[in-house]
């Protein structure tokens, strides 16, 4: 279904004068669902509702009150300059898709096709053969899941996030076996949301992620990411001076 609008609340954890208030309960309710069902009551029926979190109890909520997608975005997600003109043409073109997972800035680590439903899309499920060097698609910068996998997708974040010994599971690797391999996922055919460069608590260093993210996806991708983005900072600037790019993509 096309939709008119999108409604955005953002309900991420981090609040430092009042931790978690976004699931903290207010009048037999969670406070977050104050905001969503204001949200339904002024939007349009052809409207979509989406939640940002980085949250998994935000995603609880949203299976409690049978909301039907949840967008996670993490602290240190960039925005590409073309992605307002991208995601317009996928829905433009793909009005109808289904997903389990749309991820809008994935590190691809292996080969991928272009989707047969949708031109604007990498299939991220149906895989073509890789070579012994190739690893996987990580990364969960900026992703949308579907409610059909909310109880897969909670449950695995329980999982990832539980210590054995002193081994750590990264959440994504832990969505790329048993989401993203089982249940349809796509992602843009170049990312919308790199990760910016920041510290892991995962390797325990700071990292130049963005350059990283957009190689390995020149690397593996039949769709190259053009020069002009390849560069965090100079990126910056174009959205600085408040320009807004048309997507393209070198073959």
């Amino acid at each position: 279904m096309k939709h008119n609008k999108i409604f955005i609340i953002p309900a991420r954890k981090g609040s430092k004068g009042l931790p978690g208030k976004n699931v903290k309960v207010l009048g037999n309710k969670p406070l977050i669902a104050y905001s969503i069902e204001f949200a339904k009551l002024v939007c349009a029926q052809d409207d979509t509702i989406c939640v940002t979190t980085d949250d998994e109890e935000v995603i609880k909520i949203a299976k409690e009150r049978n909301y039907p997608r949840v967008m996670i975005i993490e602290d240190d997600c960039g925005v590409m300059p073309y992605a307002k003109d991208l995601l317009q043409k996928i829905e433009e073109e793909c009005p109808d898709l289904e997903f389990a997972m749309m991820n809008l800035g994935p590190t691809q680590n292996r080969p991928i096709n272009i989707s047969e439903k949708c031109e604007l899309l990498l299939d991220m499920t149906n895989l073509p053969e890789a070579p012994e060097e190739a690893r996987g698609i990580f990364g969960a910068n900026m992703v949308i899941y579907d409610q059909s996998i909310y109880d897969t997708m909670f449950d695995i974040s329980l999982t990832a996030f539980t210590s054995s010994g002193e081994y750590f599971h990264a959440l994504d690797d832990y969505t790329f076996k048993f989401i993203v391999q089982k249940h349809q996922s796509y992602c843009p055919v170049i990312p919308i949301a790199p990760q910016k460069t920041s510290y892991s608590n995962i390797s325990e260093g700071v990292y130049n992620n963005w350059y990283m993210q957009t190689y390995n996806w020149n690397r593996w991708c039949p769709t190259k990411i053009p020069n002009e983005f390849m560069d965090q900072y100079k990126v910056q600037e174009i959205k600085d001076r408040n320009e807004h790019k048309e997507y393209y993509y070198v073959s």
